[in-house]
């Protein structure tokens, strides 16, 4: 279609655009998908951009409800306070991000990496997170009211506080992870925390 950038394009001006910025940069306005990438808070619901590279970005406090970054790759990057309800991040690696508090309510994170990630006081409400890996991720004070975590891996993972009512633990891995009123699950926990014995 005229005017639309090509996927390879898109991918080489982000990286760019966000080095720019890194580097103490005046932050341009680079238009990727319709989206002004670089600029800060980005204001872009609904925006479509599966399999893009936002490594290390700074999306804090963006809009970003119902967009699609399926695939995406958003490891590191900055997403405290941002608003992800409905978006659709399936397969998407967000290692080690900071989604403090961030609205990820009835959001797509089926098969996501979230290792390691910060979603303390994040809101999960209704999201599917089904075979998401969340190893070692903090989850204190997160709401996961309804959220589906079938088969997750949620292995020394710290969920503290965390409000964990009606969603779904089948086949989730919990070995290791410090649950919801603080006691230590033990390594074979499959589906429900298993406390350790009494000695």
């Amino acid at each position: 279609m005229p005017g639309r950038i090509p996927h390879a394009a898109i991918v080489a001006l982000v990286p760019l655009a966000l080095a720019a910025a890194s580097a103490g940069a005046v932050r341009a306005q680079t238009l990727v998908n319709g989206c002004p990438v670089g600029t800060v808070p980005v204001r872009c619901p609904g925006w479509s951009a599966p399999g893009i590279n936002l490594q290390g970005a700074d999306f804090a406090g963006a809009d970003l409800s119902g967009a699609n970054l399926e695939g995406a790759n958003l490891a590191g990057a900055d997403l405290q306070l941002a608003d992800l309800h409905g978006a659709n991040l399936a397969g998407a690696n967000l290692a080690s991000a900071r989604l403090r508090r961030t609205n990820l309510e009835r959001s797509g994170l089926d098969g996501a990496n979230l290792a390691g990630a910060n979603l303390w006081g994040a809101y999960l409400q209704g999201a599917a997170l089904s075979g998401a890996i969340l190893k070692g991720a903090d989850l204190t004070g997160a709401d996961l009211e309804n959220a589906d975590l079938s088969d997750a891996d949620l292995t020394n993972a710290v969920a503290r506080s965390a409000n964990v009512e009606g969603a779904k633990l089948k086949g989730a891995k919990l070995g290791d992870a410090i649950w919801i009123d603080g006691s230590h699950c033990n390594g074979k926990s499959v589906g429900a925390c298993l406390r350790f014995a009494p000695p």
